[in-house]
């Protein structure tokens, strides 16, 4: 290592000010000094100066290859800049060496649009000790932008046998049912999330779905007034929530839910039919 390299590199931790000075100096006198070039390109990088670092690093290893620390630092700084298909080249030749390499190539992947290639990266990690039960996650998230239902299926399928049944699996698996028209087998897998810590809003919706289709009603109303407390102002919830309410043939408190709204809120003939199904249910059942 060059002496004024060292030098720099030991002020960093002291005396930044200093240090920069003394590398710009350098640079200035010795412009095509590569490891100078990326000694500060690193160094600009891992503090966010980004868009000036990734100018050095870049010129450096036009000058001398750099090696490959510095250089998965400069693919993840252009991913960071939004740079992905400069970034997907720098990844692609440190894969062997860095199993993050084949998950940012997929994320480049992803934000341009190719998502086949991104799928194949994600694959690729199948076998990484630290990255393969994120990788997967995020393939299941493409198959689920995709609406690819039966690749989808078989990926959370995979899920469970290597990484087992966890909240996430559970949870993905419910959607995809719901979405499929298996609302027994969505029931269950919401079911154990029951205890969880997954925020219920992420399913709750989709829950009262298959619960509604299979007429479950009671249940489906337990879910609907937590949804409607939280959102009492929510006009599509409290349609949901009353109609719920006159189909557990409770009528007056599907009245009162209208009332509520109504209160603060314009009454939409949809909700004028519902007062009216309520008040007419409710009329023979207390003659």
């Amino acid at each position: 290592m060059d002496f004024i390299t060292q030098r720099f590199e030991n002020l960093v931790t002291t005396n930044r000010v200093k240090a920069v000075d003394l590398i710009k100096e350098a640079i200035k006198n010795e412009p095509n000094n590569a490891e100078y070039l990326t000694s500060y390109g690193k160094y600009l990088c891992e503090n966010d100066y980004t868009v000036e670092g990734v100018k050095l690093l870049m010129k450096a290893d036009k000058i001398k290859s750099l090696d490959l620390p510095v250089k998965f630092t400069l693919a993840n700084s252009l991913l960071k800049l939004g740079e992905y298909a400069e970034a997907i080249i720098y990844f692609k030749h440190l894969k062997k060496d860095y199993p993050e390499a084949s998950y940012n190539s997929a994320i480049c992947y992803i934000r341009i649009n190719k998502l086949d290639e991104a799928i194949k990266e994600l694959r690729s990690l199948r076998n990484s000790k630290f990255l393969a039960q994120e990788a997967q996650k995020l393939l299941i998230s493409i198959l689920n932008f995709r609406f690819d239902h039966e690749e989808l299926y078989k990926e959370l399928e995979y899920y469970k046998s290597a990484f087992g049944e966890d909240e996430y699996y559970h949870l993905e698996s419910g959607k995809e049912a719901v979405v499929n028209h298996r609302d027994f087998e969505a029931i269950k897998h919401f079911q154990k999330l029951k205890n969880s810590d997954i925020d219920k809003d992420s399913y709750y919706s989709l829950f009262v779905i298959s619960l509604n289709r299979l007429e479950n009603y009671e249940l489906s109303l337990e879910i609907l007034k937590y949804l409607w407390k939280a959102k009492p102002e929510d006009y599509h919830l409290t349609y949901d929530f009353a109609q719920c309410l006159i189909n557990c043939k409770k009528y007056s408190q599907a009245l009162d839910v209208i009332d509520y709204y109504v209160e603060d809120n314009e009454e939409s003939s949809e909700m004028k039919y519902l007062r009216v199904k309520a008040e007419n249910l409710l009329k023979l059942t207390n003659p």
